[in-house]
């Protein structure tokens, strides 16, 4: 039996165009056509429209709480939505510096405190609307652009995941530190030790307590290394970590633990202080090109000039000697701290 039989149609509307002689043989079928694409355009045009509106272009017209609500996108699609409207593109243009600034201060609080876009000169761009410099009258001012974003928001996501690798392996730090190992990151890559000696008498940028802070993060970071159980029991390990360029591979060890690879470990030490043999100087080592190797603890990593660099660790101690703070009587306190008190 036919299955069309059970149903029961005596007019059906197509959308569809047919030739005369078929549309003639459907007719005493009751089969009718619809009218030709050009009479419905109107009708196209019109469900085209949402029937209450497009939030998206309600929310251009109130920029304050445009902005509020693009705080929360992550920096991807902030970024893909600033290149494809051109509404969004050109009310984040007008307002482009208190933008970027509240949407790493929404995301990075700790980061936005520290990382000055005048001291990130490279990363800045020219006023998207062309104010003057009050500095410079014949200047455009320059303003953090999203890869300057981009940066602040990568170091923060870094030390946050340094964190809580730390806290996992039973090494808690207290509140604010975050703070102290961004200043840590930016002294990592100074590249002279003149400078980062200067930076570390900066007393704006470093207070007694990022001081004291980064000798419990010291401690602790040796107290994880040296575990019995769990660490790596390399001292070694500790001084080549903390003589690269950035935080990233320290937080990489702590936080991932595919990252705990010999190989991995070795790579950073040859190229942070590796003395290369007479035999085997034009031979790269490891995946290390002959040209880098060794050249991690030198002064502008060794581009310049031969000379050795102060490690991070040894300019804290002499800022801490130099500003008269005994921290001598607090060690015991820095290695307990989380274990029996909080404070």
């Amino acid at each position: 039996m036919d299955p069309g039989a059970y149903f029961v149609a005596p007019l059906t509307i197509r959308k569809v165009s047919k030739p005369q002689e078929q549309a003639a043989d459907d007719k005493g079928k009751g089969v009718a056509y619809s009218a030709p694409s050009s009479a419905l355009k109107t009708k196209r045009q019109l469900l085209k429209k949402p029937p209450f509106g497009n939030i998206f272009q309600a929310l251009l017209t109130k920029p304050e709480l445009l902005f509020e609500v693009a705080k929360h996108l992550e920096i991807q699609d902030l970024v893909s939505l600033y290149a494809i409207s051109r509404d969004f593109h050109g009310l984040v243009n007008y307002y482009f510096s208190s933008f970027v600034l509240g949407y790493c201060k929404f995301h990075a609080p700790s980061a936005s405190e520290i990382y000055k876009s005048k001291t990130f000169a490279n990363l800045a761009i020219s006023d998207p609307v062309g104010r003057v410099d009050p500095q410079n009258p014949r200047g455009v001012r320059q303003v953090p652009g999203f890869r300057w974003l981009r940066m602040v928001l990568y170091r923060e996501r870094m030390v946050d995941a340094l964190l809580k690798g730390m806290a996992e392996e039973g090494h808690h730090l207290p509140e604010g530190i975050a703070q102290t190992l961004q200043l840590l990151w930016i002294l990592m890559g100074i590249p002279s030790t003149l400078k980062r000696i200067g930076f570390m008498n900066n007393t704006s940028y470093w207070k007694n307590q990022d001081l004291f802070s980064a000798m419990m993060f010291f401690i602790k970071f040796d107290m994880m290394l040296t575990d019995p159980i769990d660490g790596f029991s390399a001292r070694a390990l500790r001084m080549t970590l903390l003589g690269q360029k950035s935080l990233t591979p320290l937080a990489c060890l702590v936080s991932n633990p595919w990252c705990r690879t010999q190989i991995g470990a070795m790579q950073l030490s040859i190229w942070w202080r590796q003395t290369r043999h007479l035999y085997d100087q034009e031979y790269p080592q490891l995946g290390i090109p002959a040209s880098e190797i060794g050249r991690g603890h030198l002064e502008y990593w060794g581009a310049r000039e031969r000379t050795p660099l102060m490690q991070v660790d040894e300019l804290v101690i002499r800022e801490c000697v130099g500003r008269n703070l005994d921290l001598r009587q607090d060690l015991e306190t820095m290695m307990i701290w989380g274990y029996l008190t909080d404070k």
